[in-house]
C-alpha cells in the first residue's frame, strides 16, 4: 500500500485492540504523538516505542505542549471526550464502536444484539460528536451471527472485523479519500451503560426457550471480564449462575418452570415455549455446582420471582452496576482476617452462642455505632498483629430486603482497615467512619461480581471469619441468628450504637477464647477511657494477672546448673565409668578413659601452640573418633572450636577462616586441599608424624580454670549481607542445655545415641555432649550411612540406637515400626507435621525442640504424647531460659496472639564475631529480666496457648530453610549477583 502522506495522531483506549491498531499505524509510517490509557499493558507498549503516555485525556494539551496533529483515534475508550479535546485534532476525531450504528449505539452492543436475536452484526468507525455514537460513519464491516454465537465468540469476530475496517480507513485517510455517511437518527437505539437484562439477568420461565437461550449466550464472556452479569437460575437451594443453555422443542406442553429431567451435569426445565437444557452451573460466586445440588427433582416446579420482587431485583441490580468499579477495587484489596485461636474447619454443627459486650458510643456521629466498629478494628489489629486487613460488613439496609432479593447480593462486603498503631484512636475512628460512609454510599454489590472479573475470579466469594453486622433493636433482641459468610464470630451492633454482642460458633471458637477476647476488649475500652490521645500501641490489652502470667509465671524456669566447663562434666563421667564404651564407629570402640587420654594428649599440644581462652581452633575433619577427640581437646586447652565441614564450598570455608582467624586448623590429609586459602598452621591428624608426636605427650588433664562465659565454639550461620556470620557460644549455655536435656530425654549410661548432624549444625554439639555427659555411647557413622531412607534405617538398626535427634524431613523415609530399640526421638530444625508426630510418638518418647543457634541449640521443648490435629507446639522454655512473645513495640501480646519470639537466659550467645552492629540489632536489653540481662530477637512468630505452651507460626523476617540450614534471602541474592550473566 502506498501512503500518499503520513499523519500524526493521538491514540486513546484500553485492551489489546488499540495496541493492534497502533502497530498498524506505525507500520504504515504514521506518527503517534501520545497514548492516553489506564491499561498497564498498553502503557508498557507505548513506553517501549518511546511514545508519551498519560492516564488522563485532560492532561493531553499540556503533554503535547502545542504540537499539532491530524487525528484522534478513540478505541475501546469508556470516557466521553470534551469538545475542547476533540477540537485539538486538525483532521478527524474517530471512534471505534463494536456495533452497527445507529441501531446499537451505546454500550455492550454485542450482548444486546444476541439478546434481541439478531442474525447479522457490524462494527463501526465513526466521527466523534457531542452526542455519543452519533457522528458520521467512516467505515462499517458486517458479519453473520451464528446460531450458537456467544458474547465471547461475537466479540472475537468484531475484533477481527475492526482491524480489517481499520486497514481500509487508514488507506482512505492516507489517500485523502475518506467518505462520511451521516447516520439516520430515526433508526437510532441507545443502550445506556447502566442498562441490564431484566430481573438481574435471571431466567423467567414465562418466556420462550429460544429467548432464554439467547440471554445465556449473550452473557457468556469466557475468560474475559463480564460487565453485565451472569444468567441466573432460582432453584430451591438458592440462586446459581448458568453457563450453557440449549433450547429444545417439546411435543407436550408443561407448566413453565417444571423440571423435566435432571442428572449430574444437566437440568431441563419447561418454558412458555419449548424447554431449556442447562449446564455449566456455578454458585453466584463461581464455584462449580452439579444440578443435583440445586434441591430439584423431576416433576417439581422451580421457584419463580413474584413480579414485584423481579422489578425490585432488576432495579437494585441496575443500581448496583453503577458502583462496580468501586466494589471491584474493594474486593481486589480485601484481606479477610482470622482470629488466631479459632479452629477453621468446615461443617461445624456446634450451637451458636453469644456474649454481650460494652460499646463505645459515638453520640456526635450520625453512625453512632462507628466508635464500636473502630474499636473492634483496633482490637483485631493488635491481637492479629497486622496493620492491613478486612472485616465483613453487613449494613442495616441488607436486613430490610426480601429474602430472595437479599440472597442475590453479597452477604457481607469488605470493610478494608488500615491500622497505624502509632496514632491515637480518634484518627482511626475518623478513618473507619469515612470507610463506613463510602460503603453505605455505594450500596451492595451483586454476589456474582466476584466471578465476572478476572482479577477477582478463582477465589469465589470471600469467606468472612469476622463480620460486623448493623441491626435494629428488634433484630438485636431476637434469638441468636445464623452466622452466614462462613463466619466464626459476628459483632452485632445496634444501629443507634446502644448495644453490641459477639455471636460466635462455639464449635470453632470455644468459650475460653471468647472470654480471653472479652477481657482484651474490656482492657482496650478501659485504656481508651483513660486517654484516647495515646498511641494505640501503648494501650495494653493485658490485665495485671495475664501480664504477670505471660512474662513471669510461664518463665519460672530457674534451676541449679553447674558452673563448670562442658569438658569438665565429661571428665566426671570418665571418673565414674572409665572402662565403659564412649564412642562406637562400625565395630571400633573407644572407652571413656581412652577418649579422655587421647583428648588430653592433643590438648597439651594445643596449649603449647598458644591455644587458650577465647582462642579459636578450626576443625575440618570427617566423622571419626578424631573429630570428637579434637573437640574435647580444644575445650580442655581452654580454646573454642570452629566447625569447618569439609563438604562446604572452598569459598565459604575461606570466608569463615578469614573471619575467625583461628590459631590453627585440625584436619586430615583428604581435606587439605579445601584449606589452601588458609595461611595459618594446619595439623593433619592422620599423618604418621603427627600421630607419633601426640602419642608421646602426657595423657594427664590440664585442669585449667573455666568461667561460664568463656567461649566454647563459634558456629557460622547465614548472613543477610551475603557472608555467613559467626555466633559466639559460651560454656554456660551448653552446660545448661545438656544438664536439662539429659533429664528431659531420659538418657542413662550405656544407652546408644546417634551422631547424625554435620558438625556445622549446632545439633551435632548437642548430640555429642548429651551422649558423653550422660554416660551413653555416641554412635558414629560415615556420611553415606546417614542419608535418610534405607541407609539411615540400617544404621539405626545396626547400632540399636536408643536416642536420636533428627529433622522432621528425614522421618517420612523411615519405617517407625522397624525401630523398636529407638525409645527417644527428638525432632527439631523445622516445623514437624502433625501426621509425623502422631506416627512417631507411638511406643517411644517423642520431643519437639526449638531453638536458634544464638540461644545454644534448644530454647524450648515439648514432649508429644497425644494425637495432634496441627503441627505440634514447641513447648515451654527449658531450664534457666525465658521466652517472651512481643509486638513491634516490645510489649507482651495476649494469649493466642501472634508475637515475635524473644529468648533470654543463660543460653544466650555472646553475640556475633566481628559484627557489633548485628549483635546490637539482635541481642537487645531485656526489659523484663534482671538488670543488665539481654534477650535475643529470633525473627520467629509464635503465640501462647492457654496452658502456657508455645505454638510456632513461622518466620517474620527474610530467612528460609534450605536443606536444614537457616539461609538469609540476602545471602542468596548477593551470591546470584556475583554471577556475570545476572544483571
Amino acid at each position: 500500500m502506498t501512503t500518499k502522506y503520513a499523519f500524526r495522531c493521538v491514540l486513546i483506549g484500553e485492551t489489546t485492540l488499540p495496541e493492534a491498531c497502533a502497530e498498524r499505524l506505525l507500520a504504515q509510517g504514521h506518527d503517534i504523538l501520545a497514548v492516553v490509557t489506564r491499561d498497564a499493558r498498553l502503557q508498557q507498549w507505548a513506553q517501549a516505542h518511546c511514545i508519551m503516555v498519560t492516564e488522563s485525556a485532560a492532561s493531553l494539551p499540556a503533554l503535547l505542549d502545542g504540537r499539532a496533529f491530524e487525528h484522534i483515534f478513540s478505541i475501546v475508550n469508556p470516557a466521553i471526550l470534551s469538545p475542547a479535546l476533540l477540537a485539538l485534532a486538525a483532521g478527524y476525531a474517530i471512534n471505534y464502536h463494536d456495533g452497527p450504528l445507529p441501531r446499537y449505539a451505546g454500550t455492550h452492543a454485542t450482548t444486546w444484539a444476541l439478546i434481541n436475536g439478531e442474525t447479522r452484526h457490524a462494527v463501526s468507525w465513526h466521527l466523534m460528536h457531542a452526542q455519543v455514537d452519533a457522528g458520521a460513519l467512516l467505515q462499517q464491516a458486517w458479519l453473520d451471527i451464528a446460531a450458537d454465537e456467544t458474547a465471547l465468540s461475537l466479540n472475537a469476530k468484531c475484533y477481527d472485523a475492526a482491524l480489517s475496517a481499520f486497514d481500509v480507513l487508514l488507506a482512505d485517510l492516507a489517500a485523502g479519500t475518506v467518505k462520511q455517511q451521516p447516520q439516520d437518527a430515526s433508526k437510532r437505539t441507545f443502550f445506556a451503560n447502566r442498562l441490564r437484562p431484566a430481573a438481574g439477568c435471571s431466567l423467567q420461565w414465562q418466556q420462550p426457550a429460544q429467548q432464554l437461550a439467547s440471554l445465556v449466550k449473550a452473557l457468556h464472556f469466557g475468560p474475559y471480564a463480564n460487565p453485565l452479569g451472569t444468567a441466573k437460575l432460582l432453584a430451591p437451594a438458592g440462586w446459581c449462575s448458568v453457563g450453557i443453555a440449549v433450547a429444545l422443542h417439546t411435543e407436550v406442553v408443561h407448566i413453565p418452570g417444571t423440571v423435566l429431567a435432571i442428572d449430574a451435569t444437566t437440568i431441563t426445565i419447561a418454558t412458555a415455549q419449548g424447554a431449556l437444557r442447562l449446564s455449566g452451573l456455578t454458585s453466584l460466586s463461581g464455584e462449580s455446582l452439579s444440578p443435583l445440588d440445586l434441591g430439584c427433582v423431576t416433576g417439581m416446579q422451580v421457584p419463580e420471582l413474584a413480579s414485584s420482587d423481579a422489578v425490585q431485583l432488576g432495579q437494585r441490580y441496575e443500581q448496583s452496576s453503577r458502583h462496580e468499579v468501586f466494589w471491584r477495587h474493594q474486593w481486589q484489596h480485601a484481606e479477610p482476617v482470622r482470629l488466631p485461636l479459632a479452629r477453621h474447619v468446615a461443617g461445624s454443627a456446634a450451637p451458636i452462642s453469644h456474649l454481650h459486650i460494652p460499646v463505645l458510643r459515638d453520640a456526635e456521629n450520625d453512625r453512632q455505632f462507628a466508635g464500636t466498629v473502630a474499636a473492634f478494628a483496633a482490637l483485631l489489629g493488635r491481637i492479629c498483629q497486622i496493620d492491613r486487613f478486612s472485616i465483613g460488613y453487613r449494613p442495616l439496609a441488607l436486613q430490610s430486603m426480601p429474602t430472595l432479593v437479599r440472597s442475590f447480593f453479597a452477604d457481607a462486603v469488605p470493610l478494608n482497615c488500615k491500622i497505624d498503631s502509632s496514632l491515637p484512636f480518634p484518627q482511626l475512628q475518623q478513618q473507619i467512619t469515612a470507610q463506613l460512609n463510602r460503603l453505605e454510599q455505594h450500596g451492595l454489590p451483586a454476589r456474582d461480581v466476584v466471578q465476572r472479573y478476572p482479577e477477582l475470579r478463582g477465589g469465589g466469594e470471600k469467606s468472612w471469619p469476622l463480620v460486623v453486622e448493623i441491626v435494629s433493636q428488634a433484630q438485636f433482641d431476637a434469638p441468636v441468628p445464623l452466622l452466614g459468610s462462613n463466619a466464626v464470630c459476628v459483632l452485632q451492633i445496634m444501629a443507634d450504637g446502644g448495644g453490641a454482642r459477639w455471636v460466635f460458633d462455639s464449635g470453632l471458637l470455644d468459650s475460653a477464647h471468647v472470654a480471653e477476647m472479652q477481657l482484651q476488649w474490656q482492657q482496650l475500652l478501659a485504656g481508651l477511657a483513660v486517654s484516647d490521645a495515646s498511641p494505640l500501641a501503648r494501650i495494653s490489652l493485658l490485665d495485671a494477672n495475664t501480664r504477670q502470667r505471660v512474662l513471669f509465671g510461664w518463665n519460672e524456669t530457674a534451676a541449679p546448673c553447674p558452673h563448670v566447663g562442658i569438658h569438665q562434666l565429661f571428665e566426671q563421667q570418665v571418673d565414674v565409668q572409665p572402662a565403659a564404651p564412649a564412642l562406637l564407629f562400625g565395630d571400633a570402640v573407644l572407652s571413656y578413659a581412652e577418649l579422655d587420654a587421647r583428648a588430653n594428649q592433643l590438648a597439651h599440644a594445643l596449649r603449647a601452640a598458644g591455644v587458650g581462652p577465647d582462642v579459636c581452633v578450626g576443625v575440618c575433619l570427617s566423622r571419626s573418633f578424631e573429630l570428637v577427640i579434637a573437640l574435647l581437646a580444644i575445650l580442655k586447652a581452654s580454646g573454642a572450636y570452629v566447625p569447618l565441614d569439609p563438604a562446604y564450598p572452598p569459598q565459604r570455608l575461606a570466608h569463615m577462616l578469614a573471619d575467625a582467624s583461628p590459631r590453627l586448623v585440625l584436619a586430615e590429609q583428604a581435606h587439605a586441599d579445601v584449606l589452601r586459602a588458609y595461611a595459618g598452621p594446619v595439623w593433619l591428624l592422620d599423618e604418621a608424624e603427627r600421630q607419633a608426636e601426640l602419642a608421646g605427650l602426657a595423657s594427664t588433664r590440664l585442669n585449667l580454670p573455666v568461667w561460664p562465659q568463656q567461649l566454647a565454639y563459634v558456629i557460622y550461620t547465614s548472613g543477610s549481607t551475603g557472608s555467613p556470620k559467626g555466633t559466639l557460644v559460651p560454656h554456660a549455655g551448653l552446660v545448661n542445655l545438656v544438664h536439662d536435656n539429659i533429664v528431659a530425654f531420659g538418657l542413662e549410661p550405656g544407652q546408644r545415641m546417634l551422631q547424625f548432624a554435620s558438625l556445622n549444625f549446632d545439633a551435632a554439639t548437642w548430640e555429642i555432649f548429651l551422649a558423653l555427659l550422660s554416660g551413653a555411647i555416641l554412635c558414629l557413622a560415615e556420611r553415606s550411612a546417614l542419608v535418610p531412607g534405607p541407609a539411615l534405617l540400617a544404621t539405626l538398626q545396626r547400632y540399636a540406637v536408643h536416642t536420636a535427634v533428627l529433622p522432621p524431613v528425614a522421618l517420612p523415609m523411615l519405617d517407625a515400626s522397624a525401630l523398636p530399640a529407638l525409645k527417644t526421638l527428638v525432632v527439631g530444625g523445622e516445623a514437624c507435621p502433625a501426621a509425623l508426630a502422631n506416627t512417631w510418638q507411638q511406643g517411644r518418647r517423642f520431643c519437639n525442640a526449638y531453638g536458634p543457634t544464638e540461644t545454644t541449640v534448644c530454647a524450648t521443648l515439648a514432649q508429644i504424647d497425644t494425637v495432634q490435629q496441627h503441627a505440634p507446639a514447641i513447648g515451654r522454655p527449658i531450664a534457666n531460659t525465658r521466652v517472651y512473645l512481643l509486638d513491634a513495640h516490645l510489649q507482651p501480646v495476649p494469649v493466642g496472639v501472634a508475637g515475635e519470639l524473644y529468648i533470654a537466659g543463660i543460653g544466650l550467645a555472646r553475640g556475633y564475631l566481628n559484627r557489633p552492629d548485628l549483635s546490637a540489632e539482635r541481642f537487645l536489653p531485656d526489659p523484663y529480666g534482671p538488670a543488665g540481662s539481654r534477650m535475643y530477637r529470633s525473627g520467629d512468630l509464635a503465640r501462647w496457648l492457654p496452658d502456657g505452651r508455645i505454638d510456632y507460626l513461622g518466620r517474620s523476617d527474610q530467612q528460609v530453610k534450605l536443606r536444614g540450614f537457616r539461609i538469609e534471602l540476602g545471602e542468596i541474592e548477593a551470591t546470584l549477583l556475583q554471577q556475570p550473566a545476572i544483571r
